[in-house]
């Protein structure tokens, strides 16, 4: 009885070491190599010491734990059969390590990839059941996802998080003052201002309202045009490397450390995370950091086609990648907020709760108006949240068709009001608070936006004609018991808003605190200041001066400073059709016809917090006109662009949300010719 008992341990012994070295090798390897260097992926999900530790542990052991699990099940059942159940294993676990690598260097479509997968884990299952050596080798392989695991934690990138923070010495801030400070995220400053190179106050009122009663910097200019690089710029004051990772542990002397002594910090970071011990509140990191991780997995080991299709991309943000889809369907089916929006709801109830009259830090990034367009002015989705048509599949280059990039301007703009009502919720919020005049309230964002046809929307490289809609970001600082709006014409960088805070606030900062930029409220003169920037991709380099009024004209061709009610609906050559009512007779016929996508929405506008405005049309074949006109039960509501793309004629547009009635709505599209008269064409359901 021992000695099978013997026997039986150690057979459990050999099963368990199998499978956590060939789980390891396939699934924890994988993970350890890419998210190792991505210390980026883990401050956005808000994950520390503490979390990453878990996670090590968790992609080591859940995975062998399953396996070996399944395994003793089987070897309970059909004692017999395990030895062969555990070689097919081996097969296919190695198959995984293997192909994947080989797709990285032949770009195997999914037929070939499952053939060589079946291949492989036929050739290595008979291996490993018939040589003993192979079963000793595949056991040692036990040790690799161990020293791997060790590289991840203090090795690799990530170790930032991981290993103890830098002591920094604290200041003391003697100024009795509240700090409000809001980064949103690929937000131009050209496309809020009007013909003038003002604010444009029609459009954006409450923008207008916060430069009429601030001090507002016209020529402030990023130093980065990645997130990951822009904000550990701004909230330490310094010119970032382009390897170090946005916490605590490469940017020691930040905000909130400088003033952690004598604020309390409400943080809600998004891809950052240097705020740490200090944050009375960390909130809003959006879904789990092992979904996302599982998305990552999987993008490493499919096809790129496959994944392409069967997953959401993990190439436009560091975290959250189905954030978008279960944001709208949280919008569709319970009317809550998407988790950017809660966010910033997170940063107002901050405010909120400061009635005591103590000091406080409310500090909060918010991925807007960032892709995905998907919110209307007051606040509706609209759209699934999908890559807007002219996005390649990587998010980051736009196409060459010039009227895909006008749409995805215009929807831009959309959303961009929609940030301007959040900054009245701001400013609204403070005055309700009666903290408005004690308040330090910067809002700025970490970069600008691109609409260059067949470029970066990230503008890499930079150019004479697209560096001002990178580098060229909005910068308001209202300081304590300011009254008066004030511009100010000095070349203000984003490296500069943490020194100009350590003024106002009256800091005291010790010996060992330097910034590389400087105070905005002692230092006028451009002469030794020159720019700085940096960007991970080397040799780009911004041009000499920035033509903020280049990067406008696009802006106020096509869409004016002010048209009419229904605004940025009504944008092109022909915007003087929107809200005119159509008639027959002011129309004729045209032989094409349209399937609208989505016809159910229109059919049934009943669904709070959803308004269904996005019209996307597949036509039957090559309209003969560029614009056409949609009207919504007879009154045109919007303006879109048809376009082509691999074959296939289709058109975008944008309704105005006030011209659609609750219940079913009726759908007509019109071609419009260059003299701007209307041909009609059928609109039937998408099948």
């Amino acid at each position: 009885m021992t000695a099978q008992n013997g026997r039986q341990r150690t057979s459990v012994a050999a099963l368990g070491t199998t499978a956590f070295g060939l789980c390891g090798l396939s699934i924890a390897v994988p993970l350890f190599v890419v998210l190792g260097p991505a210390a980026t992926f883990f401050a956005a999900h808000g994950a520390g010491r503490r979390e990453i530790l878990i996670f090590t542990a968790a992609v080591l052991v859940v995975p062998a734990a399953v396996t070996l699990g399944a395994l003793l099940v089987v070897r309970s059942v059909a004692p017999r059969a395990v030895d062969a159940v555990t070689s097919v294993l081996v097969g296919l676990l190695t198959a995984l390590i293997i192909v994947p690598s080989v797709d990285r260097f032949v770009a195997l479509s999914a037929i070939w990839f499952a053939l060589a997968v079946a291949a492989i884990a036929l050739v290595v299952s008979h291996i490993h059941h018939r040589r003993s050596e192979v079963r000793t080798l595949v056991r040692a392989s036990a040790t690799i996802p161990l020293m791997l695991a060790t590289w991840f934690l203090f090795f690799a990138a990530v170790s930032s998080l991981v290993l103890p923070q830098p002591a920094v010495a604290r200041p003391q801030a003697r100024t009795n003052a509240n700090v409000l400070f809001v980064i949103f995220d690929e937000l131009p400053l050209a496309a809020l201002t009007d013909s003038t190179g003002m604010i444009n106050t029609a459009r954006f009122p409450a923008f207008a309202n916060l430069a009429r009663r601030s001090t507002w910097y016209p020529r402030a200019t990023t130093v980065a045009p990645w997130t990951h690089l822009a904000v550990p710029a701004m909230l330490s004051g310094t010119v970032p490397r382009t390897d170090a990772t946005p916490t605590r542990r490469d940017f020691p002397k930040n905000l909130f450390t400088m003033l952690a002594s004598t604020h309390e910090l409400d943080v809600q970071e998004t891809v950052t995370l240097l705020c740490t011990e200090d944050c009375n509140h960390q909130a809003g990191r959006g879904v789990s950091l092992y979904e996302d991780a599982g998305i990552v997995y999987l993008h490493t080991v499919l096809p790129d086609g496959v994944a392409s299709d069967l997953l959401p991309p993990i190439s436009n943000q560091w975290g959250d990648f189905r954030e978008s889809e279960s944001a709208v369907k949280r919008v569709q089916k319970e009317g809550t907020h998407s988790d950017q929006v809660a966010k910033f709801d997170a940063l107002l109830d901050s405010v909120r709760r400061r009635r005591d009259g103590r000091q406080a830090v409310s500090f909060g990034h918010v991925l807007l108006p960032h892709l995905p367009f998907q919110y209307l002015p007051n606040g509706d989705v609209y759209d699934e949240a999908v890559r807007p048509p002219g996005l390649t599949d990587d998010w980051i280059t736009w196409s060459d068709n010039r009227s895909l990039t006008e749409v995805a301007r215009q929807r831009f703009l959309l959303q961009l009001k929609y940030v301007d009502r959040l900054i009245g919720q701001l400013i609204s919020t403070l005055e309700a608070t009666g903290s408005y005049d004690r308040t330090l309230l910067v809002v700025t964002s970490d970069h600008g936006l691109s609409f260059s046809p067949g470029a970066s929307r990230r503008a890499s490289p930079l150019t004479a004609e697209n560096a001002a809609d990178i580098l060229s970001v909005p910068l308001f600082i209202k300081f304590p018991n300011q009254k008066a709006g004030v511009i100010d014409q000095q070349h203000a960088q984003t490296i500069d808003v943490l020194p100009t805070i350590a003024d106002a606030l009256d800091v005291g900062l010790p010996g060992e605190w330097r910034f590389d930029g400087r105070s905005l409220m002692s230092a006028h003169s451009d002469a030794s200041h020159p720019a700085d920037y940096v960007d991970p991709n080397p040799g780009v380099h911004p041009p000499a001066e920035l033509n903020l009024s280049l990067a406008a004209t696009p802006y106020h061709e096509l869409f004016g400073d002010w048209r009419n009610t229904s605004d940025i609906y009504a944008w092109g050559p022909h915007w003087r059709l929107v809200r005119r009512n159509v008639t027959p007779s002011e129309t004729s016929k045209s032989s094409v016809s349209a399937a609208l996508l989505r016809h159910e929405v229109f059919a049934n506008n009943r669904r709070r917090g959803f308004t269904p405005a996005l019209v996307q049309l597949r036509f039957d074949r090559a309209p003969t006109a560029d614009w056409f006109a949609v009207a919504m039960n007879g009154t045109i509501a919007g303006l879109g662009r048809t376009y082509e793309e691999s074959g296939k004629h289709a058109g975008v547009a944008v309704v105005d949300p006030t011209l659609l009635r609750s219940g079913s709505n009726s759908v007509e599209g019109y071609l419009i010719n260059a003299s701007g008269g209307l041909s009609n064409f059928a609109i039937e359901p998408a099948s």
